[in-house]
């Protein structure tokens, strides 16, 4: 019974120790904006995108406007991963990856297609347009 007691006291005051050593203030709400760190304000990266809309006086320009797109019809060979498929015109196959404006269906494995695409800053082509065509 003794040893019980020691080994219960003992558990306690570990976990105790645990709950101290591990604990922080990351996560407790805070009540008063006041009592927020401050922040110091950064300098924008020249390599960043203003967010303020005006185009003129960002160095960077749209960089779908400056891409060429690329049209291409051919059979659909299938799924890469869940990003990027292939489509094959004669002996040369393309590898394109999905964007969130374009929805291409899943199981449309030896279907035509005619995808159009641009080519990213990473060599990646990314699909601006699918249809299945018949």
């Amino acid at each position: 019974m003794k040893t019980r007691k020691i080994l219960l006291v003992v558990l306690v005051l570990c976990s105790l120790l645990f709950v101290v050593a591990c604990g922080d203030q990351r996560g407790v709400p805070v009540s008063d904006p006041q009592d927020l760190p401050e922040v110091e304000d950064q300098e924008q990266n020249e390599d960043e995108v203003s967010m303020d809309g005006d185009m003129e006086d960002n160095p960077q320009e749209d960089l779908t406007s400056e891409q060429e797109e690329q049209t291409i019809a051919g059979i659909f060979v299938g799924w890469i991963d869940g990003n990027s498929f292939e489509v094959k015109i004669g002996d040369d196959i393309y590898t394109i990856r999905t964007s969130e404006y374009v929805d291409v269906p899943m199981d449309i494995d030896g279907s035509n297609v005619e995808v159009s695409f641009t080519e990213n800053e990473h060599g990646q082509n990314i699909a601006t347009y699918f249809v299945i065509t018949k």
